[in-house]
């Protein structure tokens, strides 16, 4: 489980915002390689994409000072990594017929998803096809919070491991 505890002694965010880098480097491999976009010319931007990492810990931390939070848990990890990378796009393609947008979406989407903790269940079974699209249109044409997407995520996760579909 990812938690961020900023105040810790042992607590190096160089490291820290690289595991989670790596982790996103990890579902651009997924969704590329074995996903929706496997047979396309799509490649990732590691500059944008470490600039986004940076942005959600700066938020976290910042989230973290305001509310006066010892530590950062996985939900908010994941709503701030939604907000970030649907903000940033860090995927880009030379095809233009791919939808960068929605590619950059999905990819900030599930990135999030990864985040949580689930019992047994993919997440990807208890999540309706409408509250994806739904998510997916936020992304696209709404600037939610960080904050929100990590309320969001608390219950989604509370939810699928409760065997409810979202």
């Amino acid at each position: 489980m990812i938690c961020v505890d900023h105040q810790s002694a042992d607590f190096n965010r160089g490291d820290e915002v690289l595991k989670v880098y790596d982790s996103f480097l990890k579902n651009f491999e997924f969704i590329t390689e074995e996903g929706l976009f496997a047979n396309e010319k799509l490649f990732i931007n590691k500059d944008i994409l470490l600039i986004a990492t940076e942005s959600i810990f700066d938020d976290i931390l910042r989230y973290k000072e305001y509310s006066n939070l010892k530590i950062a848990d996985r939900h908010k990890i994941a709503g701030y990594a939604i907000k970030w990378l649907s903000k940033l796009k860090p995927i880009q393609t030379s095809n233009s017929d791919i939808n960068s947008l929605k590619v950059n979406n999905l990819y900030a989407i599930i990135s999030g998803l990864l985040f949580l903790k689930y019992e047994n269940n993919d997440f990807v079974d208890f999540i309706s096809s409408d509250y994806f699209d739904h998510l997916m249109y936020e992304t696209q044409f709404r600037q939610i919070s960080g904050k929100c997407y990590a309320s969001r995520f608390f219950l989604i996760e509370k939810l699928i491991n409760s065997g409810v579909i979202v």
